[in-house]
Parts: structure tokens; C-alpha cells; sequence
């Protein structure tokens, strides 16, 4: 009876320690970015760090990493011993809180410049930042942000330099239309918190219109009979054309400059008004020069 107890015992440590060996897998490593905290700063001050996420390298079990997001490992500084002012600040492994099973292995940088100062709270202004090239044949016309400002709260020492706070890039690659962006800020040294936290970005489009000048064009003949042909292709001066600067581009790579031959019977020197084909509408022609032309006939 007692064998029998022990071997279903053993069965049970056998199945737990299979069960564990399946959950947790292999021991991984992976790189991550983790905020920082600084907690405890003194009544009345504010504690702020020369950056705000660190780099870290932790090691565990392959099903644990893969599950972690941004905010399962928490770096947690006590400032509550710094003194006022700028002091370095070592991190330890003890800074950070990590799942069961999750060991920090490397972090970068190992230390940080911690400021402790009273707080200070100042208006600043907001300065829209973009990546991308708008649509083509597109412009900005103007941008705004609503609220114009916001409120910094922060270190006093390091608030005194700070007239403004940049927003994070507002995408508008290929953009067309007018948009309103909803954007948060990017941070900076010595700001504790910026309110309110995001703030409309309003980008407003146009159609860049523009106006050009297409030199030495061709001039053939349209609708010429057989047997017949211009003994020389004769020049335009100049054609004068304006419209979105996109489709303007088409029109003058695009577009031929005739003059109609359909009555020509015999070969001979003649005068024709000049015109021209395309397939690209919203391009106006301004202006042809000259708008007769001089040819021959073969």
C-alpha cells in the first residue's frame, strides 16, 4: 500500500515537472525599451532624468518574453536620498520590477543625471514637426494647432530655457486633403508633464498651381495624306501653360503641338494655325508663340 502511494507521488512530480518544462520552453534573451520612473522625490520638488526610457537586455523563459509588452518591466528610481540639483544616479537590478522568472541582464545606460528641484509650471508654445513629402501637385497652405499652447510643469532650473515643446512628427506623406492630426509631444529635459498631453495639428492643403514656359516645341503635321510629308518640323517659341505643377509635368511630357494638313492635295509651302492634343485635363494653355507657323510640304 505505502509503494503504491509513493509510485502515484512520483507520477504527480513526474506530470508537475513535465507541465513546467512545457509552459516555460527555452531560456531566450530580448532587447527592450523600459520607462523611467523616479518616485519619492520630496514634498514641493520634482525630480526629472536626462532621459526618459532606458535599454534593457532580459533573460527568461521563451513563453514568458513572448507575452510582455511595454509595461511589464517597470525601472522605479528612488530619489528620495538625492540632494537638490544634478546628481548621477547609478541604476541597480533592484530598480526594476519584472515578471516571475525575468531576469534585467544588461542595461544601457547604466546611469543617469537626475535633477531634483522645486517645481516650476510656465506656458509654452506648441511647434508642429513633420516627416514626408505631401501628395503630388499638393502644397501646405497653412498650419495651426489647437490649443496655441500648453502648460509645462517641470524642474525651475531647467523650465527657464524652455519657450516651447516640440509634437511628435506628424506623418503626411502623400497627403492631398486637409487634416487634423491628433499628436502628442516629444520630450524634454527637465518637463515632468506637459498638459494637455496631445494637442490638434490642422494641415491645411492646396493644389499647388503653378505656370510654365515649354521652349523649342515641335510642330508636326495632323492628318497629312499619304505620299505627302513636311520637309522640316517647324518650331514653336515658346507655349505657356499653368495648372497643378503634377499635371503640368504630364501635359508638356504628354502633349503634341499640330497643325491640320487634312485639305493638303500637293506639295508646297504653307501657313497653319497651330494646335495641340493631350490627354491631361486641368492644364490651361496660356499662351502659343506664334500661333501661326510657316511649313512645308513634300
Amino acid at each position: 500500500m505505502i509503494n503504491n502511494n509513493y509510485l502515484k507521488i512520483l507520477s504527480v512530480v513526474i506530470a508537475l515537472f513535465l507541465w513546467v518544462m512545457v509552459v516555460m520552453g527555452q531560456i531566450e534573451t530580448e532587447s527592450m525599451s523600459v520607462p523611467v520612473r523616479l518616485i519619492n522625490a520630496p514634498k514641493g520638488y520634482v525630480a526629472v532624468s536626462s532621459v526618459t526610457s532606458v535599454s534593457v537586455t532580459v533573460k527568461g523563459a521563451a513563453k514568458v518574453l513572448k507575452n510582455m509588452n511595454y509595461s511589464s518591466i517597470i525601472l522605479n528610481m528612488d530619489v528620495n536620498s538625492l540632494p537638490s540639483g544634478d546628481s548621477a544616479r547609478r541604476i541597480l537590478p533592484e530598480d526594476f520590477k519584472t515578471p516571475l522568472g525575468v531576469e534585467v541582464v544588461e542595461v544601457t545606460p547604466k546611469e543617469l543625471t537626475v535633477t531634483i528641484d522645486q517645481i516650476a509650471v510656465k506656458s509654452a508654445r506648441i511647434v508642429p514637426t513633420f516627416i514626408g513629402d505631401v501628395g503630388q501637385g499638393f502644397k501646405v497652405e497653412s498650419v495651426s494647432t489647437k490649443p496655441n499652447s500648453v502648460e509645462i510643469e517641470g524642474a525651475r532650473s531647467k523650465l527657464k530655457s524652455i519657450s516651447s515643446v516640440v509634437t511628435l512628427p506628424v506623418n503626411i506623406s502623400g497627403m492631398k486633403d486637409s487634416t487634423v492630426f491628433n499628436i502628442g509631444f516629444r520630450t524634454e529635459e527637465g518637463v515632468k508633464s506637459i498638459k494637455p498631453e496631445s494637442v490638434e495639428v490642422r494641415v491645411k492643403m492646396r493644389p499647388d498651381i503653378i505656370k510654365k514656359d515649354l521652349k523649342d516645341v515641335s510642330v508636326s503635321c495632323m492628318d497629312l495624306q499619304k505620299g505627302l510629308s513636311m520637309k522640316t518640323e517647324p518650331r514653336l517659341t515658346s507655349v505657356t501653360v499653368s495648372g497643378r505643377s503634377d499635371l503640368v509635368e504630364s501635359f508638356a511630357a504628354s502633349s503634341s503641338f499640330v497643325v491640320n494638313c487634312a485639305k493638303i492635295t500637293k506639295p508646297g509651302k504653307y501657313l497653319g494655325t497651330v494646335a495641340y492634343k493631350s490627354g491631361v485635363d486641368g492644364v490651361e494653355v496660356l499662351s502659343i508663340t506664334p500661333r501661326k507657323i510657316n511649313f512645308e510640304i513634300r
